[in-house]
């Protein structure tokens, strides 16, 4: 990958009016990195792998939260990428085989009334810049009006604390074992629901997912007995 497809796009525009500007800077920094090793390995990239990579409980729980990224089968999930890396190897493998094939087909030269639009050179950002005028402009304003509204709506939810049964069942739903889900309520319960950093706990399912949710606390089932192992089974039982 980091040969065949060294880099990403990256439209600032749509940073500074995205989502990802409700987060912290330090959760907006964490994403930065994220996405650089999620491209690194080919969109492929666990939950896992970054909480041991980088160290940033809260600030993973926050982009989770604010579903800046997705989480499927513990599997990261950044969605413009994929199409990013999608778009990047079809391109690639068009490439290679025109190169097998001696380059690519000459084009027949078309007339045009501005001579001075075929000396133009391709540019990365063409699509941003052709497509900008097509685009309402961003108004200040509403950005405004949009967060304010969104700090009203997360100061108006009010965290109510599971009880022990409901973070048990959540572990045991998601695979993973009831005693690490007691394990789990008895440490935020006894910090009155803070996390390591006496940072409050906002969504207790997003703490869980990015904390607690690991290989170590995994249910393990019992393997699958086979046809003789069970008849073996059969024959001892009746014995008795």
């Amino acid at each position: 990958m980091s040969k065949r497809l060294p880099y990403f796009q990256f439209e600032p525009a749509e940073w500074l009016a995205g989502d990802i500007m409700f987060c912290s800077l330090s959760a907006r920094g964490l994403f930065t990195d994220i996405m650089a090793l999620y491209w690194q390995k080919e969109c492929e990239l666990t939950i896992d792998q970054v909480k041991r990579r980088f160290n940033c409980e809260s600030e993973l729980e926050e982009l989770i939260s604010e579903k800046i990224i997705k989480i499927e089968n513990n599997n990261i999930i950044i969605e413009f990428l994929d199409n990013q890396l999608v778009k990047a190897i079809g391109k690639s493998k068009v490439n290679s085989e025109n190169g097998s094939k001696g380059g690519r087909p000459k084009k027949i030269k078309e007339p045009t009334e501005n001579p001075k639009e075929s000396e133009k050179k391709p540019n990365a950002f063409n699509s941003v810049i052709e497509n900008e005028s097509e685009k309402k402009p961003i108004r200040e304003d509403k950005i405004r009006e949009d967060n304010i509204r969104e700090d009203k709506i997360k100061v108006n939810k009010v965290f109510t604390p599971p009880t022990q049964i409901e973070v048990e069942n959540y572990f045991l739903e998601n695979g993973y074992t009831k005693e690490s889900g007691t394990k789990a309520f008895e440490y935020y319960h006894r910090l009155n629901w803070k996390d390591s950093n006496n940072r409050p706990v906002k969504n207790w399912k997003n703490k869980m997912l990015s904390v607690w949710f690991t290989e170590k606390n995994k249910l393990v089932l019992p393997t699958k007995m086979s046809f003789e192992e069970i008849k073996a089974e059969q024959r001892k039982n009746m014995a008795f």
